[in-house]
């Protein structure tokens, strides 16, 4: 998780007089937590990159638009993020292809020996991401910022721009649908195993990795 520091809005202050070492700092505090937040919401690196980008050049080209009486810059981001996020179109999950070779390049899956393994990890971890991009809207985004990024939920709660009830709500609902689209994958897993296909299984281990670790 990226730290809120009070120094964020000095460096949105700075930003605003013309300094682009503040630009950059920013964006090597929060670039990485906005990347996993579009990687949540759209399940797509291409689409993920381009939402940060535009972020940073929305936080460029006005600074002013930052309060801090109304929440932190990472708030303020995130704020932004979402809005670009809305207004993308986003390809179906059950639509996207599974790329295996994108998938071996995650860290976890380097550090495996067993190339056949480590494919079956993939398809797991993939299982995850597309779990996490099926969900509603408002549950993905709960999601992306409670357990992925392990904001406070007042912070979630002023980034939503609703109770924090609401969020905590939302969060158990999530979770819920979560686990059970996770079961239906172990359900459907099962049933291939029983088919005489002779396909590798799917590392059950892999479904018990954290949404985070399945994102980055």
């Amino acid at each position: 998780m990226t730290a809120l520091t009070a120094d964020d809005a000095s460096l949105v202050t700075r930003l605003r007089h013309g300094d682009a070492a503040a630009a950059r700092e920013l964006y090597e505090r929060h670039g990485a937590t906005l990347l996993r937040f579009g990687m949540a919401m759209s399940n797509s690196r291409q689409t993920s990159e381009d939402v940060v980008h535009d972020t940073f050049v929305e936080l460029l080209r006005h600074p002013e638009r930052f309060d801090p009486e109304r929440g932190s810059v990472l708030a303020f981001l995130i704020g932004i993020a979402r809005h670009r996020m809305a207004r993308i179109a986003r390809v179906s999950v059950r639509d996207a292809e599974v790329d295996p070779v994108a998938a071996l390049e995650d860290e976890n899956l380097l550090a495996l020996e067993d190339a056949a393994d480590a494919l079956d990890r993939a398809k797991g971890i993939e299982r995850v991401r597309a779990a996490i991009a099926d969900l509603p809207r408002v549950h993905r985004e709960v999601v992306a910022l409670c357990d992925l990024e392990e904001l406070p939920y007042a912070t979630v709660a002023d980034i939503l721009g609703c109770p924090i009830g609401t969020v905590r709500s939302r969060l158990s609902r999530a979770r819920a649908l979560l686990a059970r689209r996770l079961e239906t994958y172990e359900d459907i897993d099962d049933e291939d195993r029983c088919a005489p296909r002779g396909e590798t299984d799917v590392d059950g281990d892999a479904l018990t990795l954290s949404c985070r670790g399945s994102i980055t």
